[in-house]
């Protein structure tokens, strides 16, 4: 389902890697889409996901092995992107309407002497309520911005999806507990540029007046 420009009022959901950017979007009289409101999240995106996933891990991964993959206290690269590779795999299920898989890793080096087989059970639930957290803080600030549209009798048509971490499962989910059936994920590159250089120039412009 993807968003064809109809509606007059939209609010634009940018879920990236490090950041949430929120525009509402209003058509005015020539049909061009005019910047009403700009709002977002700076570490609260798909980064986000990815250390909390990696901070569940590391505690079961402890409570399992008597120790844990961050050593004194600094994150481990290696198994951070490999926290990053088990999100995007099981995304990928979930949107097969297939379960979310244990993470394993075998053999993999705690210490420079000692290596595990990690297998840690994870199902869908689980997977949904580890990274839950960070979605919902999304959503927050996108009833937020539902709430200044009602202060301005504006009803909102369309909430287009766009960002590489959009495409989360538990993102289209939540949202549309929020707008009912007006929820598009975009598959437009033109209307992503489009967005991004209107929000953009508004937060430019914003910048400018202080």
């Amino acid at each position: 389902m993807n968003y064809d420009g109809a509606g007059q009022s939209v609010i634009i959901y940018d879920l990236g890697g490090g950041t949430l950017d929120l525009a509402f979007l209003k058509r005015n009289e020539d049909g061009i889409p005019q910047v009403i409101k700009i709002d977002g999240l700076s570490n609260y995106a798909g980064d986000a996901i990815d250390q909390a996933i990696y901070d569940f891990m590391d505690v079961e991964i402890e409570k399992k092995h008597k120790k844990n993959v961050s050593k004194n206290e600094e994150i481990d690269m290696l198994f951070l992107d490999l926290c990053r590779d088990y999100k995007e795999r099981s995304s990928r299920l979930i949107r097969m309407n297939k379960e979310v898989q244990n993470f394993k890793e075998d053999y993999y080096p705690l210490t420079n002497r000692e290596t595990v087989n990690i297998d840690i059970p994870v199902n869908k639930k689980i997977f949904n309520e580890v990274t839950g957290k960070i979605i919902d803080k999304t959503i927050s600030q996108l009833r937020t911005m539902r709430e200044f549209a009602n202060s301005q009798d504006i009803i909102i048509d369309a909430v287009v999806l766009i960002g590489g971490s959009s495409r989360f499962p538990l993102v289209e989910e939540e949202i549309e507990k929020v707008f009912p059936n007006r929820v598009y994920p975009s598959q437009e590159y033109d209307i992503s540029v489009a967005v991004g250089a209107a929000i953009y120039g508004e937060k430019k412009r914003l910048a400018m007046m202080i």
